[in-house]
């Protein structure tokens, strides 16, 4: 413990450069193993750096020559990362990852464009009910006003589908309702308010469904959701809705970044994944229960997946900003079926 404590400090500096780097550079989340690495690869350095700069430090005599040393490095490190900090990253460097996907990385540049585009949903007692995060309040409509013609139920995914709907149909007036973490059914009381306002809504005409469904449905009976998913459906029916049964997009196992960008010191790039079995199981359910209660079925899956393959990026352009959410092109592109 005693040694422990001599080397804390050093492994503080380099047990994080050591487990982030293999994230940064992989674009994906790195496996216990090679994490397992990184720390003992971190105690080895923190002890070295202990033993061979930390000691004979302290040990040598302070004289005027080395406190201008230090402070000089110290200097120049400072005047390095403030140079690095300025210019975005030194892009110019020789060794700069390249672009080969444009496109927007991570929720808050999404999130800030349907924030600068769009409108908080109305009426205000479900606004207050809405998702919230990354500063932003996540109940958008495409329009001013109480007037709405097409509504989208659901989670984060739903949400994603929001801006390219929008752009397609400027003349209609969307708006995306998402409350709390469950799904979009009429059994669940967080969405009450909801339905309510949808089904009693005669400008209202058309409703899609969609969530994050091979994840959240996992954890339900197989016969619960089906009921619950084919009475919310067949609720909205008879209230005189056309509803449109989203499946979800396909959740990749790296980050964007390795797709955006190559030549991240040597890492090849990489914008397809194996699309599991797992991910698709509950795809014929949904295709009885459209057959059953009339609705129509958007086939998101499909847009992305084919032939147990699946991609992030299409064209030159970035279609996910993570994992598994949908960026604007990724949005946008889903209109086009």
């Amino acid at each position: 413990m005693v040694w422990l404590g001599l080397i804390s400090f050093p492994l503080y500096l380099w047990h994080w450069p050591l487990i982030a780097l293999p994230r940064i550079l992989r674009g994906e989340e790195i496996e216990q193993t090679t994490r397992l690495i990184a720390v003992l690869g971190a105690v080895v350095l923190a002890w070295a750096t202990y033993r061979w700069v930390e000691l004979p430090l302290r040990r040598r005599p302070a004289t005027p020559g080395m406190a201008m040393g230090l402070s000089a490095a110290m200097g120049l490190a400072l005047l390095a990362g403030l140079s690095a900090w300025l210019s975005g990253g030194w892009p110019a460097r020789p060794w700069a990852p390249q672009v080969v996907n444009r496109g927007e990385i991570g929720a808050a540049p999404f999130f800030a464009v349907i924030a600068a585009r769009y409108h908080p949903c109305l009426p205000l007692a479900i606004r207050q009910q809405a998702l919230a995060g990354e500063q932003f309040l996540r109940c958008p409509q495409s329009r001013p006003g109480p007037a709405q013609d097409l509504a989208i139920l659901g989670d984060s995914h739903g949400e994603a589908l929001f801006p390219g709907l929008a752009e397609a149909l400027p003349q209609r007036n969307l708006v995306f309702y998402g409350i709390g973490e469950g799904l979009p059914f009429a059994s669940n009381p967080d969405y009450a308010r909801v339905f309510a306002h949808v089904q009693g809504s005669p400008g209202i005409r058309t409703v899609i469904i969609a969530a994050v469904w091979p994840r959240k449905l996992a954890r339900l009976d197989l016969a619960a959701w089906r009921a619950d998913l084919t009475a919310t459906i067949t609720q909205l029916r008879a209230a005189g809705k056309a509803v449109w049964l989203a499946d979800d997009v396909p959740a990749f196992s790296f980050l964007p970044t390795r797709c955006k960008f190559s030549g991240r010191l040597g890492q090849p790039g990489r914008c397809d994944d194996a699309d599991p079995a797992a991910a698709t199981a509950y795809l014929p359910a949904f295709d009885q229960i459209a057959s059953a209660t009339g609705a129509r079925r958007l086939h998101l899956h499909a847009l992305f997946c084919s032939a147990g393959r699946c991609t992030m990026a299409r064209g030159g352009e970035l279609l996910f900003r993570d994992a598994h959410h949908l960026g604007l092109a990724g949005s946008a592109a889903c209109t086009m079926r």
